[in-house]
């Protein structure tokens, strides 16, 4: 497909209903009009960014350091009747942060649930909340064979990881669930 000379001034022309610019053509052969001369992707799309060998890597360095995101699936609570059972029944302990509720099971694993009210604030600071929540008891080291509920106060809202972290600590060791005392403190101390 040949498009005359830009040097050469163009007929213009527009097309009514979406006053598109129309360039003259001239000479167009029936070859440059099939359609596999005009595809837009000629071949097929392949992620240019991480190669394979990049994200086998990565998996690979997770797996050696033992190391996941988030809880595992064995360490959630989220059946709804035990739910309500460890809070109807279960012991509970708090402070200015965090609330806890814990029940013995009859499982060799500590299960968590997390729950933050809407006292606390917006979606965002609720989420964000339980992210640090969750982190903190991520690391934390517990005695096995529980199901617990934290819940967040509002207290909690302004508070930073390593505050949460320091609550967590104080509310388990009360609760006499920590296995031992934590090395890792506030790095500003």
């Amino acid at each position: 497909m040949t498009l005359r000379s830009i040097d050469t001034p163009q007929p213009i022309k527009y097309n009514l209903p979406g006053y598109r610019r129309v360039l003259a053509k001239e000479n167009v052969s029936a070859q440059e009009n099939t359609p596999s001369a005009r595809a837009r992707l000629p071949v097929p799309y392949e992620h240019q960014g991480r190669t394979a060998s990049a994200e086998g890597a990565t998996a690979k360095r997770q797996e050696e350091a033992n190391c996941s995101i988030g809880l595992d699936r064995r360490r959630r609570l989220s059946d709804a009747k035990r739910l309500a059972v460890v809070s109807k029944e279960g012991r509970r302990w708090y402070n200015a942060l965090l609330g806890l509720k814990a029940q013995p099971n009859m499982q060799g694993t500590t299960r968590f649930a997390f729950r933050v009210g809407k006292h606390v604030g917006k979606a965002v600071e609720r989420n964000r909340v339980k992210r640090l929540m969750r982190e903190a008891t991520r690391s934390m080291p517990v005695r096995e064979g529980w199901d617990v509920i934290l819940s967040a106060r509002v207290g909690a809202r302004s508070s930073d990881f390593w505050q949460v972290r320091r609550a967590l600590e104080e509310v388990l060791a009360r609760a006499r669930l920590l296995v031992s005392p934590t090395v890792k403190t506030d790095p500003k101390e």
